[in-house]
């Protein structure tokens, strides 16, 4: 079979015809027969004039260049002078990277670059090393150093820099340009895919150093490294991380604190940064029992906003225990393994100037089988510990030890007599203190300033803070933010902007493909679209030969990248095709991705 045209009138026609041999009176005879019509060649993107050649020469080398011609496709030794041993002299280059700098290009990313470099007339590569470090965070973490020496990995050049060096003058340019580079990308996912900002989830993570001493402080500043409540129970001095998270958990914005910052003095400073500056009203601010504080709420309140709020029952005022307790009001499901009840009930806060308001919100309490019986477990191995604690200190490491004392009871008797002297110290367990915070075991309590939200939706609506909590154990392993090498505060800055633009590609990646799986019920996939680990390893080893200007995909490529490229429109058939051509046809927009 071949390819040839056809001109009716004023058209032109693409014709696959084959040759049919056959005998007339003993003579040998050929004629052309008509397999497919494809149309007129105009309807077909051909700007090039060379369009039909190149059509016609890769079909003949079993390359589909559209479409239509992929079924007519006969198995053909494509480069009959490269035999499968010599293949091993080409080495893979990856394709996935096309993806990520497609939307790289869609966030905006690229246009901020180039003003930058336009503007102060950098003569280096900013634009193109930045890239770098974005495309190896997402598909293959390491040094910034590291970073640079995988930049030949791609199917075409990322960056023309020849220095490693100059990647520390591009995190200067990134610290620099950072609130115009999340603003942009906020802005540019607002068009594309038309964000919901009426529900905002907030959360604090922290990640380490590897080194000994915090910054100190100056006169101007204060060290952003410091010994703080790790949240892996280091001793490294961490950083503080505060991030804002939307209803499609796609990231809207971060903020960096020094370590030793209690999670609740960073909500309202990020806000202040972020989300007030933008004039955000009638957000609904959802966050953990870490954030709670009279002062929280009430600029959450005068900014035009709501707040809903996990509270500690054991930190409670006595009247709200004994009303989580009572099992009077409580509703339960058939199974009697939830019950739930809610009031609503006045209370006064403090604003940061220390002004006393009196305001309502509504609490729900809430009590789940599955928490008590988890609740439980971590309490008895707690009493292990805290029995070990009282008769051997030394025993227990000095990061399991906070907040153990006020659980033991200390005495000096006579064993003998039992006559309480000043001889040998006693130490033992205090079982009732124990014992009455028992009785709180699988129960919650949340608060929120909309009255008027049902009990339902306020516990559904919590329960998305999973989804924040998602994204740093995404940073933290798949993205590998931690531990931090960088040491200038610049370039710490600069190294959470690159983590936080990989982090977004990752979960408009994960919500397109959880878009389309809606649409598609044959694919089975996870519950956020597909895990960052599948999407990280498919884009890693989507990879492809490049000989004489064609791409030869030798490997059989797995599941999770032809759902990847099915959720964005990507055609591919992992056989062979035309270098530039693939360029242009892994491109894709972000349109309908909101759900």
């Amino acid at each position: 079979m071949f390819l040839e045209k056809r001109k009716v009138g004023n058209n032109i026609y693409l014709m696959l015809v084959k040759n049919n041999v056959y005998f007339k009176n003993g003579v040998k005879k050929a004629k052309k027969d008509l397999v497919a019509s494809f149309g007129n060649i105009a309807n077909y993107d051909n700007d090039d004039p060379n369009f039909f050649e190149k059509l016609r020469d890769n079909f003949k080398k079993g390359i589909a260049l559209i479409p239509e011609l992929e079924k007519y496709i006969q198995p053909v030794e494509v480069f009959n002078k490269i035999s499968l041993e010599n293949l091993n002299q080409y080495s893979e280059k990856n394709v996935g990277y096309l993806i990520l700098n497609n939307l790289f290009n869609l966030l905006g990313i690229s246009q901020v670059l180039t003003l930058e470099k336009s503007r102060k007339n950098i003569n280096y590569d900013i634009l193109g090393l930045a890239r770098l470090l974005v495309f190896t965070r997402f598909l293959n973490p390491n040094s910034k150093i590291k970073s640079f020496e995988q930049k030949d990995d791609f199917l075409f050049p990322v960056t023309s820099s020849k220095n490693c060096y100059e990647i520390y003058k591009v995190l200067d340019i990134l610290d620099k340009k950072h609130e115009t580079i999340v603003s942009t990308i906020n802005s540019n996912i607002e068009k594309y895919i038309d964000r919901n900002s009426s529900l905002i989830y907030y959360d604090v993570t922290n990640y380490y150093f590897e080194i000994d001493k915090s910054d100190e402080d100056t006169k101007n500043k204060k060290g952003l490294r410091k010994i703080g409540v790790s949240k892996e129970n280091r001793k490294s001095p961490i950083v503080q991380m505060g991030m804002f998270l939307d209803k499609n958990s796609i990231p809207i914005a971060y903020n960096l604190f020094p370590g030793n910052t209690l999670d609740t003095q960073t909500l309202r400073p990020a806000m202040k940064k972020y989300i007030d500056r933008y004039q955000l009203k009638n957000i609904l601010i959802v966050a953990d029992r870490g954030m709670i504080s009279g002062s929280n709420e009430m600029h959450i309140l005068e900014e035009g906003n709501d707040y809903l709020f996990a509270k500690s029952i054991r930190k409670s005022k006595k009247e709200i225990k004994d009303w989580v307790l009572d099992e009077a009001d409580y509703i339960s499901n058939e199974t009697e393994t939830f019950k739930a009840k809610s009031k609503i009930i006045e209370i006064q806060t403090r604003d940061e100037n220390g002004v006393i308001h009196k305001t309502k919100e509504k609490i729900l309490a809430y009590w789940s089988k599955d928490f008590y019986q988890k609740e439980l477990t971590e309490k008895q191995n707690f009493i292990e510990t805290l029995e070990k604690y009282a008769q051997a200190p030394a025993t227990i490491p000095n990061s399991r030890k906070r907040g153990l004392d006020k659980y033991i009871i200390t005495t000096q008797i006579n064993k003998e007599t039992g006559e309480i002297l000043k001889t040998k110290e006693i130490r033992e367990v205090n079982l009732d203190k124990l014992e009455k915070e028992n009785k709180l075991m699988g129960y919650y309590i949340l608060a929120t300033s909309r009255l008027e939200m049902s009990d339902d939706e306020m516990l559904s609506t919590y329960k998305g803070l999973t989804k924040i909590e998602n994204c740093f154990r995404i940073l933290k392993t798949n993205l590998e933010t931690r531990p931090v090498y960088v040491r200038t505060e610049e370039h710490i800055n600069a190294h959470f902007l690159i983590c936080f633009i990989a982090l977004t590609m990752m979960r408009i990646l994960q919500n397109r493909i959880l878009a389309n799986v809606e649409k598609d019920k044959k694919i089975k996939v996870w519950n956020e679209g597909m895990s960052s680990h599948k999407i990280q390893e498919a884009l890693k080893e989507f990879k492809c030969l490049n000989i004489d200007n064609y791409c030869v995909f030798r490997k059989n490529k797995n599941e999770d990248i032809k759902i990847i490229l099915q959720a964005l429109g990507i055609e591919n058939n992992f056989k062979i095709q035309d270098i530039e051509l693939l360029k242009k046809n892994m491109k894709f927009t972000l349109s309908n991705i909101s759900r």
